[in-house]
């Protein structure tokens, strides 16, 4: 430790400090909008997921074993 030497912590304003810490505010307060309006990419994620992860009701178009153009099949992975 060398005395006289000045000492600066994470909190230590340096530079343009209000500059970035009004781009900063305005990160935030572009967030909350987002998140207010349900615009955030993970509102968005949830929306895809709940849709392809929702129940639905099973259909065929034939009544043969073959899949048809329209029906509504379900595909599972055994392993999971």
């Amino acid at each position: 430790h060398l005395s006289g030497t000045a000492r600066f912590q994470s909190s230590t304003c340096m530079g343009n400090w209000a500059e970035e810490r009004e781009l900063r505010r305005t990160i935030l307060k572009d967030m909350l909008a987002k998140k207010t309006t349900g615009t955030l990419r993970l509102d968005a994620y949830h929306q895809r997921m709940s849709m392809a992860l929702a129940e639905v009701e099973l259909t065929r178009v034939a009544d043969d074993p073959n899949v048809h153009f329209g029906d509504v099949l379900q595909l599972v992975h055994l392993e999971t």
